[in-house]
């Protein structure tokens, strides 16, 4: 536990600075590099690391596709971002499954299936926290997709150790409960109503605190939910954590997994018209 919290202490020194100066490229240069480095650990996970012909095209993908996201949504060359999106979604599958068909086995099928799908989850989540910054009030609404991926994790943690009777889904994460999984919508409804009120008195940023509710339950079901598909694909593979790149956390997957959801999910709530227009008044 020392461990972890030294660690995360780090991390906030890194993170801080980073959300500080979000309305600068240093936000893009940062989400490039955790993008580059989940992808990297996924893949290594599937044991297809050493496979340069898949995982170079997976991580300079990575890597190049959340500067896209400013770039586009600052210019007028005509192109949207989902659409680059499906370009190069679809350049990239065949790529991968072409690279299987040819390989003689060496890249199965589930494997280069596993392999795109993931390069594409990781990096649209991460990107998605570019996108969420540059909706107008970015600079208030991005922050929720880390509030609701960490703070329903702290929560259903010590709840579940206190409380904690009814196994969640035991084959897929056997420390998880029924219990800790209501303690965490509980917290993540409590921070998301402090933070609104915050946000709405200091800088009147007039958030629809009914909408906050909802979208906080929403969004820390999603959380819950991008934790155990990483869970999932680790007891798959049989690894513990992804990477050792965070003693006490793990790799970048492992402390970033429900963030990876909540990001892609957070993004769609903002393409719903009503939702969009009606969260801030």
């Amino acid at each position: 536990m020392k461990i972890r919290i030294i660690t995360a202490l780090l991390g906030l020194l890194v993170v801080i600075p980073v959300l500080w100066f979000s309305n600068t490229v240093i936000l893009e240069i940062f989400i490039s590099l955790i993008s580059i480095l989940g992808v990297y650990e996924v893949i290594r996970c599937i044991g297809q690391h050493k496979n340069l012909f898949i995982l170079i095209p997976c991580m300079i993908f990575s890597g190049f596709y959340p500067f896209c996201v400013r770039i586009l949504s600052e210019s007028k060359l005509g192109v949207s971002q989902i659409e680059l999106y499906v370009i190069v979604s679809v350049s990239l599958t065949l790529w991968i499954m072409g690279f299987s068909v040819f390989s003689k086995g060496k890249l199965p099928v589930e494997a280069a299936s596993l392999i795109f799908f993931m390069t594409m989850y990781i990096t649209f989540g991460f990107s998605g926290i570019v996108s969420a910054r540059n909706l107008e009030h970015g600079q208030y609404l991005y922050l929720l997709i880390l509030i609701a991926a960490w703070i329903p994790d702290t929560g259903a943690y010590f709840v579940g150790v206190k409380f904690g009777k009814h196994k969640l889904i035991p084959d897929v994460s056997p420390k998880k409960t029924v219990e800790g999984a209501f303690g965490g919508v509980f917290t993540c409804m409590l921070v998301f109503a402090i933070y609104t009120l915050i946000v709405n008195k200091v800088f009147d940023a007039g958030l629809n605190i009914v909408l906050m509710l909802i979208a906080s339950v929403i969004l820390t079901v999603v959380s819950m939910i991008g934790d155990l598909v990483a869970s999932l694909i680790k007891r798959r593979y049989k690894i513990k954590d992804y990477g050792k790149l965070l003693p006490g956390h793990g790799g970048i997957m492992d402390r970033f997994d429900s963030v990876l959801a909540v990001s892609c999910v957070f993004n769609v709530l903002f393409m719903v018209p009503y939702f969009a227009y009606s969260i801030v008044k």
